[in-house]
């Protein structure tokens, strides 16, 4: 199965250039679509370019890095999508809360929520404080 934008070998062979079209860089050059679809292979919009140059035009046109978005609205850890961190992410895919976590109940799994370590801190200084 193909990826989606993948750039066929025959148009890479047809339009790739020897040397980057920005700098004369000669190594690890490839193919950048100048209007951002990967799909669209017509020659006008394929630009050589070496990885440097590739990154610094994606970043003029806005591109951010995932670990610039922010941190984990739950445990405060650097954030990847949805302003999750990899763990909620996941918890929010598969059990549709990012607090949600599966704990095994004897021989069969159940899906409880965590509620994160803030949760689980006054929690403790409650229990603390009864006890006392």
């Amino acid at each position: 199965m193909a990826v989606m934008g993948w750039v066929p070998k025959s148009v890479r062979e047809k339009y790739q250039k020897e040397v980057c079209e920005r700098c004369g860089a000669k190594e690890h050059i490839g193919l950048h679509h100048r209007d951002g679809n990967r799909g669209n292979n017509a020659p006008e919009n394929l630009e050589t370019l070496c990885p440097s140059c590739h990154t610094r035009q994606h970043w003029a046109m806005g591109k951010v890095a995932w670990k610039r978005l922010g941190i984990c609205q739950v445990c405060e850890k650097p954030a990847r999508k949805n302003r999750l961190c990899a763990t909620h992410n996941s918890r929010m895919r598969r059990h549709g809360n990012p607090l949600a976590r599966k704990i095994r109940k004897g021989n069969r799994w159940i899906v409880i929520l965590d509620g994160g370590k803030q949760n689980r801190m006054s929690a403790e200084l409650r229990s603390e404080s009864k006890s006392a």
